[in-house]
């Protein structure tokens, strides 16, 4: 699959679900932080437009998937997944 569909993908559909399993507490503390870094086990590429754009995030880390000519393979690139 393209990269540039991923993200497509990401910015149009991934935030009405991201946000239904924000919870209240969370936000409310997440919110109050000067910078703001999440680490992801999703692949970063499809949680970093929700919590950029969305939640002001100033940081994502999340598990990197291989690219190979503007397409994700579906490999994991090392370290591998970041949290299990």
């Amino acid at each position: 699959m393209k990269v540039s569909d991923i993200k497509s993908v990401a910015r149009a559909v991934l935030p009405k679900f991201y946000s239904s399993y924000l919870h209240p507490e969370t936000w409310r503390v997440f919110s109050s932080c000067g910078k703001r870094c999440v680490l992801k086990a999703n692949p970063r590429v499809m949680v970093e437009p929700f919590l950029k754009d969305y939640l002001g995030a100033d940081m994502v880390i999340g598990t990197e998937i291989d690219v190979f000519k503007g397409r994700a393979t579906g490999l994991v690139k090392n370290p591998g997944i970041l949290v299990g």
